[in-house]
């Protein structure tokens, strides 16, 4: 929830040295996941037929999904869930935990981060 993933950026911001960098990398971001966002996806992955049904709910920032994986004539479902934040309140989250600095890339090799990005990587130091 806002309020662990919160406590979290607090934990981790208090357990660097003053200046320290810390990084987060994600394939959730609001931006990467709108471009390609379908409700229904069905894959072939070996003898396995799996589907994702997603289900995505804007007034909560959730993507709640259902994974179905069909093999031999037994089905298997399993359910997640996960918060999915813009990578405006990303950073606004890092800056309320004492991180400054915050700077979004799109990959590792320091490409700036925009819709449709694949992932994005934050990075932030400690402030002093």
């Amino acid at each position: 929830d806002d309020e662990g993933n919160a406590a979290f950026l607090k934990a981790a911001a208090g357990a660097l040295k003053p200046g320290a960098r810390f990084a987060l990398e994600t394939g959730g971001a609001l931006e990467s996941l709108v471009p390609n966002y379908q409700e229904r996806r069905w894959y072939q992955i070996g003898d396995i037929l799996f589907l994702v049904a997603n289900q995505y709910d804007p007034l909560g920032g959730r993507l709640d999904t259902e994974y179905t994986f069909i093999r031999g004539g037994q089905t298997d479902r399993r359910l997640g869930s996960q918060r999915v934040y813009s990578c405006s309140e990303l950073c606004g989250m890092f800056r309320a935990a004492g991180l400054a600095d915050v700077a979004a890339f799109g990959s590792v090799g320091g490409e700036p981060f925009k819709v449709g990005s694949p992932r994005l990587i934050l990075t932030a130091a400690r402030a002093v």
